[in-house]
């Protein structure tokens, strides 16, 4: 199953669902793959679950079913560490922003007054390298995908005090899988019951 759409398995995303595999009796295999072809890749099995900071929206809830809600979290702008020029949405006018094409990063960027021009990448390292690089003056991109980037890569930084609105993220599987959809609800349930949930959000976020 895609884990995220970074070009690194790891993280918060990863370590979430092994343990709801290890709980539900679950066995998985993690691939990479392109966010803007996981669903899909999902509805031609080829893959059989997404988590991937995908947030629950109305029109991907037409194409897949979602898990119930494992984490809510905003939109986040980074830059390079240091930048002290942008820390508001209004020093984003004139400037060029990065987000992952057909993601919430992307509608919020998109709503953004101003910004000289909107950078769509296919995955977030590719953005994140245009950032360091200098091609783009800041990134666009959901708070958990930088959260887990970012403990790689310490030459860039979070804008927290940037506000977007917050959605839900969701386990995405196919229509039909029904079955799957309540081992992996049941299994979210277990690991925020039993402490395991917590142990991981202590650790990443």
């Amino acid at each position: 199953m895609p884990h995220s759409d970074t070009d690194d398995i790891g993280g918060f995303d990863y370590d979430l669902m092994k343990e709801v595999a290890k709980v539900s009796d679950l066995k998985i295999q993690f691939v990479t793959m392109q966010f803007d072809d996981l669903i899909s890749a999902l509805n031609k099995k080829r893959i059989d679950i997404i988590i991937a900071a995908m947030t629950i929206t109305e029109d991907r809830e037409k194409l897949v079913n979602f898990s119930d809600s494992y984490l809510t979290a905003g939109q986040s702008i980074v830059v390079n560490k240091g930048n002290t020029n942008i820390i508001t949405t209004n020093d984003l006018i004139g400037k060029t922003i990065g987000a992952i094409k057909n993601t919430v990063s992307d509608i919020t960027a998109s709503k953004i007054e101003g910004v000289r021009q909107v950078i769509r990448f296919d995955i977030a390292g590719s953005a994140f390298l245009s950032l360091k690089t200098g091609k783009i003056d800041a990134m666009v991109v959901d708070k958990l995908t930088c959260i887990n980037y970012l403990q790689y890569d310490k030459d860039l930084e979070i804008v927290e005090t940037i506000e977007f609105p917050k959605m839900g993220y969701g386990i995405a599987v196919r229509k039909e899988d029904t079955i799957l959809l309540n081992k992996i609800n049941k299994g979210l349930q277990e690991i925020m019951t039993n402490g395991t949930y917590q142990k991981l959000v202590d650790k990443y976020l």
